[in-house]
């Protein structure tokens, strides 16, 4: 059984959560998502769940700051919306395609499209709020 297996059973075409130095076996919540990642269609235009995406960078505070607002919704939403993480330093395409101009930005999905978008650092109720 692999580490997704675990997160959504029934959605084997969600892409597999990286591993980190201080990962201590658990779980991931919020997936990472790159530029050339071929489940995009599939996993984020095509979900049956809200999706919520992090456009974030490694070298942004108020990003740092965001990360555990954004995995405490992950986790208390698991199995009711997909949350993934872009870093835009790493899938600069991702980023073009949907026109993030700041980090960090939170960029809503429902049905496939768009639905809404938070730019810096926001509460955990405006990004409640943006997912509906």
């Amino acid at each position: 059984m692999g580490m997704m297996d675990s997160f959504l059973p029934h959605d084997s075409a969600m892409p597999a959560a990286r591993q980190t130095g201080t990962d201590t076996g658990k779980r991931k919540s919020v997936i990472p998502l790159a530029d050339a990642d071929p489940s995009f269609e599939q996993v984020v235009l095509q979900s049956d769940r809200p999706v919520l995406i992090k456009f974030t960078s490694q070298h942004c505070p108020p990003c740092k700051a965001l990360a555990p607002i954004v995995e405490r919704i992950a986790d208390e939403s698991l199995g009711r919306c997909h949350v993934f993480s872009v870093d835009v330093d790493e899938a600069p395409r991702l980023a073009t395609r949907y026109g993030i101009r700041a980090v960090p930005t939170l960029l809503a999905f429902k049905n496939g499209a768009p639905k809404g978008q938070l730019v810096g650092l926001v509460t955990r109720a405006a990004i409640l709020n943006l997912l509906g």
